[in-house]
């Protein structure tokens, strides 16, 4: 028995250093969310569809965009203390499920609430439950401008979560402040500022004359201005392309674009180039496809959008519209021509059309008009250029104003945390494999999981080695107590005890022995944990063990144990069954 146990306390003890100490290690790893953070090293423009993704992998447990660094920055103080103690903090974007917020000891906040860096609740000297002053700025020409709001503080996350003074808050806090420092706006909070006109894209221009332009003019007119295309094309083509008439008297020169469509300063170079030659210039936007929803119902019917330049009303086109150059463009926003029939038909409408974030639904005020088909709407040149956009970056309608306005195109960065520490090394190639270079804690991961790897082979090994030389042991034992044994045992034979019955004595005696030595191994493995894990108490955390086996291993290598004893006794039941009974008459 103290052999085999003297074979067993060394594979517990060198099994619980290996288990204490890889998982110390994952537990460390595991507790300070900070490593499982997947931190991207470059700017790049993601879109909200993007983050939707990222939120429905299985191997990511949170996600949320970030403004750009620039914008982030603002002075905060708490709102009892004097201004001039306020400090310049950095905002951080956060939203349910934070974990690095969450697990150090913090709430999320919500909308008017903030949690505290450590390093930040000291420098400003504030606690939970204390009302900061946050302050953005703005410079306008020379002029500085501010803009303030108070937070209520919710928590304060312990010093491991972040090194530098930092405040948690929503993430819409962070595009406000980052449309105020660029000059918008923010109704929420009134700061005041600019709205984001949305402003129009063209795919081509018609340059329209009495008579017709120079040569040397017309191969001009491709230089500096953007447009890489001229044509003339002939009256029948040139309404099928545009969806108006132009006056047969007219001389008509379309200069297009082949790869992405044009703003107003490229028409500003045009006019430039042609002053002096009184002609008009008719903004072209490709055919754009919308749907024409009744107000207040589902009935929809699809549509397309013509662009009715304003100036054509000098040269006479058809249908002539009813709106002047210059006049007030939120009319033009929402006015349309339609066909008479489709105007009776739908007293009111939406106009809503596909674009790249979601769909963009404008009222109309509808313009009944002979000339225009039955399937068109006719819309200012300006606002069809405007609807052009719509299908490069998204927009929005401000109903308060009549505008179309921009709308976020996309996030700067983002905070992302993987779901496990198994998941940070492929999220890390996934991103790598998409040209988006990342920072992580992988190798440091990767460490520990060959770490665990190694001393789990070096264990077995140890162990086979260890628990063969017991078995040969245990075996020798057993089979030599059989022949010690053998006039008695042949003797019970002999009074008609049966195998079974005998075969039992090697089995009990073998789980006896196996028994006892596991529990003088596991009663030393007790011991000599408690002594290492004293030793080590100076590097240990509250809850860590360098020395440490759970139940239900231990249960589980118990069992292995006497298992491993009833096949050692084969060899003596094999012996046991050779006895024969009449050696005890003989030796009588």
């Amino acid at each position: 028995m103290l052999a085999i146990c003297a074979v067993i306390a060394p594979l517990l003890l060198l099994f619980g250093l290996k288990y204490g100490t890889i998982e110390t290690l994952r537990h460390r790893l595991i507790q300070d969310p900070k490593n499982r953070e997947i931190r991207p090293l470059s700017s790049v423009s993601y879109p909200k569809e993007w983050f939707e993704t990222m939120r429905s992998d299985t191997q990511v447990a949170f996600v949320t965009p970030m403004t750009r660094q620039i914008a982030s920055s603002v002075a905060m103080w708490v709102r009892e203390s004097a201004p001039d103690s306020k400090q310049d903090l950095d905002l951080i974007p956060t939203g349910d499920g934070d974990p690095l917020v969450l697990e150090n000891g913090a709430p999320v906040p919500s909308l008017g609430e903030c949690v505290l860096t450590e390093f930040a609740a000291e420098a400003i000297g504030a606690s939970v439950g204390d009302v900061l002053t946050m302050e953005a700025s703005r410079m306008r020409g020379s002029r500085r401008e501010t803009g303030t709001t108070e937070l209520k503080v919710t928590g304060i996350v312990s010093r491991r979560a972040s090194a530098i003074k930092a405040v948690f808050v929503p993430l819409s806090l962070l595009e406000d402040v980052e449309s105020f420092k660029d000059g918008l706006g923010v109704p929420a909070f009134n700061w005041p500022g600019d709205k984001p006109l949305a402003y129009p894209l063209y795919d081509g221009v018609v340059v329209s004359t009495e008579s017709p332009l120079p040569t040397l003019l017309q191969s001009r007119l491709r230089a500096n201005t953007g447009f890489t295309r001229i044509a003339s094309p002939a009256p029948a083509a040139l309404k099928a392309t545009l969806g108006y008439t132009i006056p047969e008297t007219q001389s008509n020169i379309l200069l297009s674009t082949e790869l992405r469509p044009l703003a107003d300063s490229s028409l500003a170079a045009v006019e430039t180039q042609i002053r002096g030659y009184g002609a008009t210039l008719l903004p072209w936007v490709r055919e754009l496809k919308g749907t024409l929803t009744i107000t207040g119902t589902a009935d929809t019917r699809s549509v397309r959008i013509v662009a009715l330049p304003e100036d054509g009303k000098r040269i006479g086109i058809l249908p002539e519209p009813p709106w002047d150059k210059g006049s007030d463009e939120q009319i033009h926003a929402i006015s349309a021509l339609v066909h008479p029939d489709l105007a009776g038909q739908l007293p009111s409408a939406d106009l809503v059309l596909g674009q790249t974030d979601q769909p963009l639904t404008i009222p109309l005020q509808l313009i009944a008009t002979e000339g225009v088909p039955a399937d068109t709407i006719m819309v200012g040149a300006r606002t069809a250029g405007i609807l052009r956009l719509a299908t490069t970056r998204p927009l929005s309608f401000d109903a308060s104003s009549g505008h179309l306005l921009l709308s976020r195109r996309g996030y700067a960065g983002f905070r992302l945390y993987a779901r496990a520490l198994e998941d940070v090394d492929g999220l890390r190639r996934f991103f790598e494999n998409r040209g988006i270079p990342v920072h992580t804690e992988a190798q440091r991961i990767q460490t520990v999981i060959e770490m665990d790897r190694y001393l789990t082979l070096i264990f077995w090994l140890i162990a086979t080695v260890g628990i063969g030389g017991s078995m040969a042991s245990l075996i020798a034992s057993l089979y030599a107590s059989v022949e010690r044994k053998k006039r008695e045992l042949s003797v019970l034979r002999l009074l008609g005890l049966s195998g079974p019955r005998l075969f039992r004595f090697p089995l009990i005696q073998g789980a006896f022995i196996a028994g006892g030595a596991y529990l003088l191994a596991w009663g030393f493995f007790t011991a000599m944990a408690a002594v290492i894990n004293h030793l080590f108490r100076g590097h240990l955390q509250a809850g860590e063990s360098f020395c440490y086996l759970p139940v239900s291993t231990a249960i589980l290598a118990g069992v292995i144990i006497l298992g491993l004893a009833c096949l050692a006794a084969t060899a003596a039941l094999i012996r046991l069954a050779r006895i024969d009974p009449a050696e005890a008459l003989r030796d009588e």
